[in-house]
């Protein structure tokens, strides 16, 4: 009788998420950080993904899943289908197989980044998470078979940077296991293959993602300073993985309440002594949440520009070692302090869910759903072309676009030393001048307003939406 209570509310709760998701991701508007990898995927070709990685300063792995996609002619929402089939399988396997209670995997589904960051907004964190839940699935037979193991953990690489670090993580510890089971086998061949094999391809990946010398300068940067500010600022990660709680507002994305009461240094500290915690009774897969919280803090450190959506695997890596450590020692590792975090990652998702209801993420499907009704042979002048990826995304692939900053027709952006350059008011005339002789039909899609009355506004964006920086957009013809 409790088996078959406990299946229907697994079923019951799985079905409510996969609703939930479902509805938010039909009327989810994407922005330009997802439209680059759908723009990526469709107007390049397959083996330039691979020195594009680069510039994008990840693995392409989620391009190549979108690639056969995008080379279908089929649109942009397809890729939100993927997204969305990723999270619910996701989903599914906590739900049928995470070693917790069925109330702790209702907080667990609930919580900000599996109800909205990595299930609605459709980029290669999806992936990741669903990929790491296979990997905990799969990590009691590691040693006994090593090669499926092997296999997950290389394509978990080449989703992003931050999964690539917990690779090189895993791959140690996996190292000092198969040297501590040396004794119960007859042979190590395959164990020995799927080292080299990952230590392969931990070489190629490091490899591609080497900053070519023309990267914009913005993500090249490195930060070493030791002030107090900036450590603030990176252990702020922290308070934002364990309490992704955001401001009650229609820009709540990428928010966080906490940082309301500044909570500075020891908080932060006192949060990771905290998630330490409940895995104190396993110390090899303490070891392992130690290592990579410590290498994700200091890309935090060195890179300024963390947000919620990579501060999150912090938690994900957290609730990944929580997981295996269950499998393992279920009577040994308390539940207290993960029922209070998951309750905190509860309470962010309920908020986000609320506005992501209320409010559209962007208004780039309006703009390009409209520029669709202009003719096929008028050129678009797009500034600053690193904010309409999203809107490109929506409009026909046979249409084309001039932008300002590259000096060149282009779709997605390679983020080169062009974006370094600073753009004046006069040079912005002078583009528009230029591009009114070569292009007398042309169209211009701007982020401001054009004070120039020889310019006529066609249509139009405006808030509220989500993303504050992609609400407003201007159409102008001259």
């Amino acid at each position: 009788m409790k088996n078959f209570i406990a299946k229907w509310s697994e079923c019951v709760i799985f079905s409510i998420y996969t609703i939930c998701i479902g509805t938010l991701s039909l009327t989810h508007s994407i922005w330009r950080d997802e439209g680059q990898a759908w723009l990526i995927a469709r107007d390049s070709s397959f083996w330039s993904l691979f020195s594009l990685a680069k510039y994008e300063g990840s693995g392409m792995l989620w391009h190549i899943i979108l690639y056969p996609f995008a080379h279908l002619g089929l649109p942009v929402e397809s890729m939100q289908i993927i997204n969305f089939c990723f999270a619910v399988l996701a989903i599914y396997s906590i739900v049928r197989y995470a070693p917790f209670s069925i109330w702790m995997k209702m907080l667990i589904i609930s919580g900000y980044f599996f109800i909205f960051e990595y299930s609605v907004i459709a980029r290669s964190y999806g992936l990741s998470v669903l990929l790491l839940c296979s990997i905990a699935l799969i990590y009691k037979t590691r040693i006994t078979k090593p090669i499926r193991y092997g296999i997950f953990l290389g394509l978990l690489m080449y989703t992003n940077i931050h999964s690539f670090i917990l690779v090189c993580v895993l791959l140690l510890s996996y190292m000092h296991d198969v040297y501590a089971h040396r004794q119960e086998f007859v042979s190590h061949k395959k164990r020995i293959i799927v080292i080299c094999g990952i230590c392969i391809l931990i070489g190629l990946q490091t490899y591609t993602l080497i900053p070519p010398d023309d990267l914009w300068a913005r993500t090249k940067n490195t930060y070493t300073s030791m002030d107090i500010k900036h450590i603030t600022t990176a252990l702020q990660g922290v308070t934002h993985a364990f309490i992704p709680i955001p401001h009650e507002t229609v820009h709540f994305w990428n928010s966080s309440y906490v940082d309301t009461y500044g909570f500075g240094i020891l908080v932060a500290l006192c949060i990771l002594l905290i998630s330490c915690i409940p895995l104190r009774n396993n110390r090899k897969i303490l070891i392992i949440y130690i290592g990579y919280a410590s290498l994700l803090l200091l890309l935090f450190f060195t890179k300024r520009n963390q947000l919620m959506r990579h501060e999150g695997f912090l938690y994900m890596s957290w609730f990944f070692a929580l997981w295996i450590a269950r499998d393992e020692k279920p009577e040994e590792n308390s539940l207290t302090i993960p029922y209070f975090i998951f309750l905190m990652h509860m309470i962010g998702g309920i908020v986000s869910l609320g506005y992501a209801y209320a409010y559209p993420f962007s208004k780039d499907k309006d703009m390009g759903t409209y520029i669709n009704t202009l003719p096929d042979n008028n050129p678009i002048l797009l500034y600053p072309e690193w904010r309409y990826q999203g809107v490109l995304s929506y409009i026909q692939p046979k249409k084309r676009y001039y932008c300002v900053q590259a000096q060149k027709e282009c779709s997605f952006t390679t983020w080169t030393t062009a974006y370094d350059r600073y753009v004046s008011t006069d040079e912005i005339k002078k583009d528009l001048q230029m591009f009114d002789s070569a292009y007398p039909d042309g169209y211009y899609v701007l982020s401001d307003t054009l004070m120039d009355t020889q310019y006529t506004l066609i249509y139009s964006t405006s808030k509220p939406c989500i993303v504050s920086d992609s609400c407003e957009y201007f159409l102008y013809k001259h």
